[in-house]
């Protein structure tokens, strides 16, 4: 019962997401307006009929019938009306969806064109003539609305005068084309023209009759090829009343380049995780196997019959070629879902496995599907809102094809295409661009807007205006996207496949079509049985206990490295608490700090002791290497030097002290080198020792050129005592007002550009003189801005830490006094 309890919400929403797209779909998708009542067999045998009726000979011709949407005339009137007032009107007389049945040769046979009377010659030319390609167009209920067959200039056929010819092409019109229509009599003619063949004259004329839209016009064409029909239609006048043409260009522009930008950043992600051994094919080969199976079935199903070896170019190459592309895509993809949440691919590696019962994979059905209903109710209830407020309209280029209905298996084109459609859509859109906002985003509720504006820009449907179509697109991916986010990434791609398929499911239904209709019933049959499988694997007792066991290598080495990347952070989190949080505040001194560490955590080091009597001691420290070991070798010396610095006022002996300790407990190979001086602003001195570290920058007030302060020492951990006591000397300077003390680490003058050149202890030097009139924080900035022009992107290569002492002069008392004044208003 807990595990019933937990789809209970996922199946309340679909039952409420079906009986909204029952109500909806009628009224406000474009399917709604059409009614099928006669199928392609139907309308193939009326098209035979007619044939034979004009004597035309299509034996041996291959045959093929499709169901196409007259977008110009199917757009206007919804640009008129609206959809809803639209599909209704299609639905009872408007042409907007038809039948074209086509014959093909199999082979050209030669046309003679020499003199004679010869009648068997004749009869075989006549035939010749009447075998080339032939079309005939009729709407949903099977009346013809164009004939087309190919006759070539250079046939010899019997010419007839302008009348009697005039005569042929009115009562073929009248007959089959225009039906009820007013079209008047032979002599309304509006227009007619004789066209000289070489061994014949055709002869075109135009009527104009009753429009199909309300108030509007069409012309009644016909062209008479010597004695024969050549082709016949109804042109209607559809004003282009709404250009949106320019605007779908540009955007589909913006598209291509949103789609160059997901490729580059896929082959950057592809190269940096190549060389880290962090990609894997395993789920990457189904994918692609299953796209390509899928693509070679929907190809086999729609193409028509008379292709041949260019079938055979299409079932063979190209279903390799999407097969590989969605491969490289889907194993890019997944190393970065790997990365940010390797929770979402749980019930993928269960499918890989083998687990195909899992609990987990029946939840994923179960809200699958429910989310793919709403997510497809959310765009008619989105579609129906706007349509009633703006009139909308599909925008769609030229006759477009709709082989969901005219196939003779649509149920399987139906499920092939909604599979391998959404495989790319849902890699590109939600595995790779998703999951990659995530490194950038972290509130869910923005990751599920940002990801839905990308995936609702990438597919932003054909209703016109284009902003309503980007906006119902939006909205209609946030429910796959959060099906992602809250989820996993099995619910979010069945959430895409379902929307696909209850789409194409519910226009079988709706078209009056008995056979269509047991292909969607089918469809849902199939959905419901997804549901119940659903259930029943919730019943099922869970066989994997550790779902790390069943992800793949690569992933578990992407977990090991993520793992250590986390214990580093923790590392440097605690490493950069022994540092100091703040500077000192003192009158008497100016101070500004900063340690900027290569790695995550770092061997260099800086504190600040408060001596007491007026005393600072100001120490900078520098471990052998970088990494996790000299951050802990860095804390160790923090913790002698801090037990230490109050037992002499020598920072030499201190040192000395220092240096055993480390020598003692350390072992060979590891040294720090270490400056530390003893500030006493009772005395205005300066007293310092050095440990075989950097020297200390010291720029006197008035002088023009900065001095080093280099007094001699050996580095901690090199020597017992002995020969460390004797090398290390002190230094004591006094200062006054507008002196600087500058201490660091080789970090800056070791920093180098991409032509591997250093910034160097010279270049040092002349930008401390530069801003040496600056305060403590305003020197050390300018350091930094100056050492990283320098290095430009080039990457630090190793630890960096500063110290700037500025005893303070009027001038800095003064700015001092006037930044406290700004802070406390």
């Amino acid at each position: 019962m807990k595990n019933l309890t937990r789809i209970f919400p996922s199946v309340g929403v679909l039952l409420v997401s079906l009986a909204i797209v029952w109500w909806l779909f009628p009224r406000t998708h474009p399917y709604g307006g059409m009614r099928l009542t006669l199928t392609a067999d139907s309308i193939l045998a009326h098209s035979r009929l007619l044939l034979n009726n004009l004597g035309v000979d299509y034996a041996g011709m291959s045959e093929s019938v499709q169901l196409k949407v007259n977008s110009d005339l199917a757009s206007e009137i919804q640009r008129r009306y609206g959809l809803e007032a639209s599909n209704a009107m299609i639905r009872d007389s408007i042409p907007a969806y038809y039948w074209e049945v086509r014959w093909k040769k199999q082979r050209s046979r030669k046309i003679s064109s020499g003199s004679g009377s010869d009648d068997s010659k004749a009869a075989e030319e006549v035939v010749s003539v009447l075998r080339g390609d032939i079309r005939v167009d009729r709407d949903t209920r099977g009346r013809l609305l164009d004939f087309e067959q190919g006759i070539e200039d250079s046939a010899r056929l019997v010419s007839l005068p302008q009348p009697a010819a005039k005569e042929l092409a009115y009562k073929f019109l009248r007959t089959y084309i225009v039906g009820p229509r007013s079209m008047g009599d032979t002599a309304a003619c509006q227009s007619e023209r004789a066209i000289s063949q070489p061994y014949r004259v055709d002869h075109e004329f135009v009527w104009t009759v009753e429009g199909s839209l309300p108030g509007t016009v069409a012309k009644a064409k016909a062209v008479v090829a010597g004695n024969r029909i050549k082709s016949a239609s109804i042109e209607e006048n559809v004003p282009n009343a709404k250009d949106e043409g320019k605007s779908r260009d540009i955007f589909e522009i913006v598209i291509v380049v949103i789609y160059v930008i997901i490729g580059i950043a896929m082959v950057v992600v592809a190269f940096r995780r190549f060389r880290s051994y962090e990609i894997g094919f395993r789920l990457a080969i189904i994918a692609g196997v299953l796209t390509a199976v899928l693509f070679g079935i929907e190809t086999f199903l729609s193409v028509p019959d008379n292709l041949g070896w260019e079938l055979l170019i299409t079932l063979g190459v190209v279903p390799i070629f999407i097969g590989g592309a969605v491969l490289l895509f889907w194993a890019v993809s997944e190393a970065v879902v790997r990365e940010t949440w390797k929770e979402k691919f749980i019930s993928f590696d269960l499918i890989a496995k083998g687990h195909f019962a899992h609990p987990k994979i029946g939840e994923g059905i179960i809200r699958g599907i429910a989310a793919g209903s709403a997510s497809l109710a959310v765009s008619l209830i989105l579609t129906h809102l706007a349509d009633r407020a703006l009139h909308l309209s599909v925008s769609q280029s030229g006759d477009v094809s709709l082989h969901t209905f005219d196939l003779a298996v649509p149920s399987l084109y139906v499920l092939a295409h909604a599979a391998y459609v959404n495989v790319f859509s849902f890699t590109f859109s939600i595995l790779f661009v998703v999951s990659l906002l995530r490194k950038f985003i972290a509130p869910s509720w923005l990751l599920v807007v940002a990801g839905s504006v990308v995936m609702g820009v990438l597919n932003f449907g054909h209703l016109d205006p284009i902003a309503v179509s980007i906006v119902v697109q939006v909205f209609a991916a946030g429910v796959s996207v959060w099906a992602f986010c809250r989820f996993d990434g099995l619910t979010a791609f069945l959430s895409m496949f379902t929307f696909s398929v209850l789409q194409e499911t519910a226009g079988l239904l709706s078209v009056n079509n008995a056979l269509l209709a047991f292909s969607g019933s089918s469809l849902v049959v199939l959905m419901g049985a997804g549901v119940v499988l659903g259930v029943w694997m919730l019943y099922r007792k869970s066989s994997v206990v550790d779902y790390d066991d069943i992800a793949p290598a690569f992933a578990r080495h992407i977990t090991e490295r993520q793992r250590l990347q986390q214990e580093l952070e923790i590392a440097r989190s605690v490493q950069m608490s022994f540092l100091p949080k703040t500077n000192p505040v003192t009158s008497k001194l100016d101070i500004a700090s900063r340690c900027a560490p290569a790695l995550e955590v770092g061997g260099d080091y800086f504190d600040f002791i408060d001596l007491g009597k007026k005393r600072l001691g100001v120490a900078v420290g520098d471990v052998s290497g970088k990494g996790t070991q000299a951050a802990f070798f860095m804390t160790l010396t923090k913790g002698f030097l801090t037990a230490l610095a109050r037992v002499s006022a020598s920072p030499s002996e201190i040192l000395t002290q220092v240096n055993r300790l480390f020598y003692e407990n350390v072992e060979r190979g590891i040294f720090i080198s270490m400056v530390y001086g003893i500030f006493d602003t009772a005395k205005n001195t300066l007293t310092l020792a050095r440990a075989g570290h950097n020297p200390v920058i010291m720029q006197k007030s008035g002088a023009k050129d900065v001095q080093v302060v280099n007094p001699t020492g050996l580095a901690l951990g090199l020597d017992e005592g002995t020969t460390f006591s004797k090398s290390i000397k002190e230094v004591t300077i006094r200062f006054k007002p507008g002196d600087l003390f500058v201490f660091y680490t080789d970090g800056f003058p070791e920093a180098m550009n991409k032509s591997m050149e250093e910034f160097g202890e010279e270049r040092l030097c002349k930008t401390v003189e530069k801003y040496s009139r600056g305060s403590a924080s305003e020197i050390m900035e300018n350091i930094f801005n100056d050492m990283k022009q320098f290095t430009g992107k080039t990457k630090q290569h190793d630890d960096m830490t500063i110290v700037v002492v500025k005893i303070p002069g009027d001038e800095t008392r003064k700015r001092t006094a006037s930044t406290e004044r700004r802070v406390s208003k």
